[in-house]
């Protein structure tokens, strides 16, 4: 089915999203433990739908790096 239907991609457009939340979890991570912390919180959200949608572990590890880059900053600030 090449002649351009919705059918003739079955699957791409979801694998393409998850390798946007994917890698842009990645890149909220380092950002989040380099730059702002903040943005651990994209990482988290980025993580949960990729471990709800395609793979446990990648998702669970976005979502934890981001998480504790996120809670390292608070306590941090709540230290000073």
């Amino acid at each position: 089915m090449a002649d351009g239907s919705p059918l003739s991609d079955s699957g791409s457009g979801e694998d393409r999203n998850m390798r946007r939340y994917m890698w842009g979890g990645i890149i909220a991570a380092l950002i989040s433990w380099l730059i702002v912390p903040v943005v651990g919180l994209v990482a988290v959200y980025c993580g949960w739908v990729v471990y709800q949608h395609k793979d446990r572990l990648q998702g669970g590890l976005i979502a934890g790096v981001g998480g504790v880059g996120v809670l390292t900053w608070v306590v941090y600030l709540l230290t000073m």
